[in-house]
């Protein structure tokens, strides 16, 4: 056990010692995590294959609830780690209290517009008619979650940056192990079917908020003060809410019109096409935004919005692109049956376990990142940067192989029925394969974020499921037929390799010359 205070373990103790520590609990948590959502999947596959494939559909809206989570958690975490770094407490406590607020502001607008646009938008996520009955009722208790899922991600990163990540775990884990009992419970003792399922997850969300609650005001957390949020807060998060809403409506018309121009497609296909004018519009909103943030000094009454808009927008970016990315392949998946799309599901689940070990690892290096960038070692950062990696290798060596093998077996597991196994292998092997390439992305990205490189981190932010994605998925089942929808994600993953390589060596070499740490800036 160790006993130095965070900012000397972080800062000076070896670097073998320092990132497996901080990422084993990060680990445990996104696995945890990821195997109730496994949980939730058999127990729901129990029931029918649209059951199944309903989860599947409303994952993205769980994606977009907790990109704001991330948007929040990560913007202030990267900035609280890189200001605890330099020893410049009370902005880190400000940083608190303002980005919780914000992320519960959030939450309540998607839970209002969520519902009442509940049958639309259920819709527009992919679901045929036999599947709406059952997306319906599962996003309609899910959208009430919505602000306590946003606000635990905001506490659960805020501790990981400080470098507490093992009561962070605990918040999480509770939650999680919560659910596995919840879900049954509701679903064949009550006799609710899918909507057990949904009740289950928000009562869980629920209680691993309060653990969160509670354990970020021990040790050597930063308590969220709700004192110091100023009542400009809510005005200022209405107001770039709407802003934002404004600019993404104008420039995802503009992109849908010209993406109509470059790739005709069938009217099956205009709700992915809708879902991609949104997301690109998203993303050149949102990296738009950051750029010109980096070259503007906001007054005070502004500066914690804009430091959390230029730390968490790739955060959001990704997650809002992961969204729709599952949107557009449940879209192209479905014109092949709703056999499919379950595949599909499985195993978007069954490849993150696998991922949520290589950001967990990834997490963990991340406070390591904050600190060491804020106190101006630059080599130290360097030293970490190539250890992540090498770490998520071995990880890689380890999980990649005998998924690979039993691929058929392990998505049989989830959905007993022939169609959906024979969608499901290929695709998962496909995937497989291309995860390191995938797991060098994620650390360039996440090293670009944690030091403030807000421009760079959205660009590569938005390759992985967006800029290489949205294309290839309206185009590669064209050509391949459903062959293209399969291996699509890998494709997009080595692409977005290419693209990280040039931006992380440009930022390297940039700091490793001549330059004032952060503590020492004015």
């Amino acid at each position: 056990m160790r006993k130095q205070d965070n900012y000397t373990f972080l800062t000076t103790a070896p670097i073998r010692r320092v990132i497996p520590a901080m990422a084993v609990p990060t680990v445990i948590s996104m696995l945890v995590t990821s195997i109730y959502n496994l949980v939730d999947t058999y127990f729901v596959g129990l029931i029918n294959t649209q059951a199944t494939a309903a989860v599947g559909v409303v994952f993205p809206v769980m994606a977009i609830i907790q990109s704001i989570g991330f948007l929040f958690g990560q913007g202030s975490g990267t900035y609280m780690s890189r200001h605890l770094g330099a020893r410049r407490l009370d902005e880190a406590r400000q940083m608190a209290a303002t980005s919780f607020v914000g992320s519960i502001i959030w939450g309540l607008v998607v839970t209002v517009l969520g519902l009442i646009f509940l049958k639309p938008l259920s819709i527009a996520l992919g679901s045929t008619p036999t599947i709406l009955p059952y997306t319906m009722k599962f996003l309609g208790v899910i959208l009430l979650g919505a602000p306590l899922m946003s606000a635990s991600m905001v506490i659960n990163n805020q501790m990981r940056f400080q470098g507490n990540a093992t009561q962070a775990m605990y918040g999480m884990i509770s939650g999680a192990v919560l659910n596995v009992v919840l879900v049954p419970l509701f679903m064949f003792t009550f006799n609710l079917g899918i909507l057990g399922t949904a009740i289950g997850t928000v009562l869980s969300q629920l209680f691993g908020f309060i653990v969160l609650w509670v354990m970020s005001r021990r040790g050597e957390n930063i308590p969220i003060d709700l004192s110091l949020a100023k009542a400009d807060i809510f005005i200022n998060n209405l107001i770039t809410l709407a802003v934002l809403t404004a600019m993404l409506f104008v420039i995802s018309k503009i992109v849908k019109f010209l993406i109509f121009l470059l790739i005709p497609i069938g009217k099956e296909s205009e709700p992915a096409l809708y879902g991609a004018g949104i997301v690109l519009g998203l993303v050149l909103v949102m990296v738009g935004m950051s750029y010109m943030l980096s070259f503007v000094s906001c007054s005070r009454k502004w500066h914690f919005q804009a430091e959390i808009l230029k730390g968490g927008t790739p955060s959001l970016t990704r997650q809002a692109l992961a969204s729709i990315a599952t949107l557009m392949l449940n879209v192209a998946a479905g014109v092949y049956g709703d056999a499919a799309i379950a595949g599909m599901s499985i195993v978007s689940r069954l490849a993150f376990i696998i991922f949520a070990i290589i950001i967990g690892v990834g997490q963990g290096y991340q406070p390591f990142c904050g600190f060491n960038y804020g106190a101006g070692n630059y080599k130290r950062l360097l030293r970490g940067f190539y250890f992540t990696i090498l770490l998520d290798m071995a990880v890689l060596v380890v999980m990649c192989g005998p998924a690979y093998m039993f691929a058929e077996w392990l998505v049989d597991l989830l959905r007993d029925d022939p169609d959906v196994v024979a969608v499901g292998a290929v695709a998962l092997r496909w995937q497989l394969v291309a995860l390191p390439m995938a797991a060098v992305v994620t650390v360039c990205n996440m090293t670009l974020q944690t030091c403030g490189k807000s421009l760079s981190a959205n660009l590569l932010a938005s390759a992985r499921n967006g800029v290489f994605f949205i294309p290839l998925i309206l185009i590669l089942p064209r050509v391949l037929g459903l062959f293209g929808v399969e291996i699509c994600q890998a494709v997009c993953d080595v692409l977005a390799f290419l693209l990280a390589i040039p931006l992380t060596l440009y930022f390297f070499v940039h700091i490793l010359g001549p330059k004032t740490p952060l503590k020492k800036q004015g």
